[in-house]
C-alpha cells in the first residue's frame, strides 16, 4: 500500500480524535506506511453555540475557550515546523486524554512544549499573538463550507470525500489492517 495523504479536522477536546492521532502515530512505527497527514482545526465550540450570528473566535470571552487555547498552542508547534507539529499534536493530546492536562493552563501548555523539545521562547511568543485564531478560523470555515463536516474527526481524503470516524480504542496488532481497510473504503467508488 502506498502512502496516502490526508486532512483530519479535529477537536483536542474529544476522545475519538485522541484514539485517532494514537492510531495513525501506531501505523506510522509499525510499517513502512507513513500517513501524510495534515491536522485542522474544528470547532465543537462552536458547533454547539446557541448565538447564531457570532464566531467563538471572534468574541471577548475567547481567550477563556479551552478548546481554542489547545487549537492555538497546536498552532504556535506548527509555526516551527510540521515534525515540531507532529510531536506537540500527539503529546497534547495523550497530556490531555491521559494526563488530564487542563488546557486552560498556558503555563503547562508552555511546559509541555519544552518537556517535548520546542523552543519555548518562540512558543511563548506565539501562543500570544494577536493573530492566533486566524487558522482556527479559516480551517473551521472550510470544514463546514466545503466538507459539511459536523463533527471530529472527518478524514478527508485526495478525492475530497469526507468521512466522520467515530474512533476507538486500535489495539497495536489491529492498527495496519484498520488503516488499510479505511484506506480501502475511501479510494471505493461508493462514497
Amino acid at each position: 500500500m502506498k502512502n496516502i495523504s490526508f486532512d483530519i479536522f479535529a477537536s483536542y477536546t474529544w476522545p475519538y480524535v485522541y484514539h485517532a492521532g494514537v492510531w495513525l502515530d501506531k501505523v506510522s512505527r509499525l510499517s513502512e506506511i507513513k500517513p501524510k497527514v495534515n491536522w485542522r482545526y474544528f470547532s465543537l465550540e462552536q458547533v454547539n453555540d446557541k448565538e447564531e450570528n457570532s464566531k467563538i473566535w471572534e468574541r471577548d470571552s475567547a481567550i477563556k475557550s479551552k478548546e481554542l487555547a489547545a487549537f492555538t498552542a497546536a498552532d504556535a508547534a506548527r509555526k516551527q515546523g510540521i515534525q515540531a507539529f507532529d510531536i506537540y499534536h500527539l503529546g497534547l493530546l495523550k497530556a490531555r486524554w491521559e494526563d488530564k492536562l487542563d488546557f486552560s493552563d498556558t503555563q503547562a501548555l508552555i511546559e509541555l512544549a519544552g518537556r517535548l523539545g520546542l523552543d519555548t521562547t518562540q512558543f511563548e511568543r506565539d501562543i500570544s499573538s494577536p493573530n492566533s485564531f486566524s487558522k482556527v478560523a479559516s480551517d473551521h470555515s472550510i470544514a463546514v463550507e466545503e466538507y459539511g463536516v459536523f463533527g471530529t474527526p472527518t478524514f478527508v481524503f485526495e478525492n475530497k470525500q469526507a468521512m466522520y470516524l467515530k474512533v476507538v480504542s486500535v489495539p497495536e496488532e489491529e492498527a495496519l489492517s484498520a488503516y488499510e481497510t479505511l484506506i480501502s473504503l475511501m479510494n471505493s467508488k461508493i462514497f
